[in-house]
């Protein structure tokens, strides 16, 4: 989940008016749905159904949907990593 739009690729409106609660109890609707691309260019990866919601603050990775893509979080001196077939990619960064 993000609020960067230019992240996305194959963006489409979300098609049912969910929200996400933020922890101090404050809602935000799920603006739109689609693949986010991270790594760089010679190591990519991709995060389908990731959710555009505009007022966050943070981007927030649920590693239940990283485990069902495949790939595997793994976390170092306070770093995140995601592996994919054994490729790894620090944070989300954009591709």
């Amino acid at each position: 989940m993000t609020s960067h739009e230019e992240w996305f690729m194959n963006m489409r409106e979300h098609e049912r008016h969910y929200v996400v609660e933020t922890s101090d109890d404050s809602t935000h609707p799920i603006e739109h749905i689609g693949g986010v691309c991270f790594g760089n260019n010679d190591n990519k990866s991709y995060i389908k159904d990731a959710l555009h919601v505009l007022m966050i603050t943070k981007n927030l990775v649920s590693f239940g949907q990283i485990a069902e893509q495949g790939m595997q979080v793994r976390s170092s001196l306070g770093s995140c990593f995601i592996e994919n077939n054994g490729q790894s990619h620090l944070g989300t960064q954009k591709c």
